[in-house]
């Protein structure tokens, strides 16, 4: 197994960083930079509200909205919205800006030999991914999540705490997993899919589909994140 500085050496590569996201996942990736040493590149963070510009969080300033790292092209940015909508509109307007982005790894991380972390992505304490697994740009593996061997997690999906995803598992773009939610092996989770909390996926997860339940079943007239 290799642990999370093996992932990616570029992560810290910026002077400076600023921090996408003024709730609470925002604040919990200033934490987790601390716990890695890193906090001190943080200049600030950057909001979707206007009217937070010129404000304070948790000591730093809200610097801007998303025009900023456009403006500042300097700075790299840390993805930690946890609305997944307005995570990928970010990803997407930066990714094609060519502004750096940041990925966050917690310490505590166990990543799997030959495993592949997008960039932009943050994994959270706790986070264990197996071998030869390949996450996303823009994603978050939240606080407890299992990645088994193999899973691929597409851009911008969020996997909340405690899911697990057994091997091989394929999750599409912009999908979430649910809190507590288990996917069996060899199964797909669509593109914007949803996957209610506590759920348990024995088949396929069409894209755009919300499924709830153990077994889990879709959810009539709801669509995905």
């Amino acid at each position: 197994m290799q642990g999370p500085e093996d992932v990616d050496n570029r992560r810290f590569a910026v002077k400076d960083i600023v921090i996408y996201g003024t709730r609470g996942m925002g604040r919990d990736t200033l934490s987790w930079m601390a716990d890695a040493g890193e906090a001190g590149k943080v200049k600030g963070f950057v909001t979707h509200y206007p009217d937070e510009v010129g404000g304070e969080l948790v000591g730093l300033p809200i610097v801007g909205d998303l025009d900023y790292p456009t403006d500042h092209p300097e700075v790299g940015v840390v993805l930690a919205a946890g609305s997944t909508p307005r995570r990928i509109e970010a990803l997407e307007r930066y990714r094609t800006e060519g502004i750096e982005l940041v990925t966050v790894v917690h310490p505590t991380v166990v990543l799997g030999a030959r495993t592949v972390v997008g960039e932009g992505s943050i994994l959270c304490p706790g986070v264990i991914v197996g071998t030869d697994a390949t996450i996303g740009d823009g994603v978050i593996l939240n606080y407890g999540a299992l990645v088994g061997h193999d899973c691929r997690i597409g851009d911008g999906a969020f996997i909340a705490p405690g899911a697990h995803l057994a091997g091989t598992v394929d999750v599409g773009p912009g999908a979430h997993v649910g809190l507590g939610a288990s996917v069996v092996q060899k199964l797909a989770v669509g593109a914007r899919a949803m996957v209610g909390a506590g759920a348990v996926v024995v088949r396929d997860v069409a894209a755009e589909t919300t499924v709830v339940g153990v077994p889990a079943e879709p959810l009539d007239g709801r669509s995905g994140v």
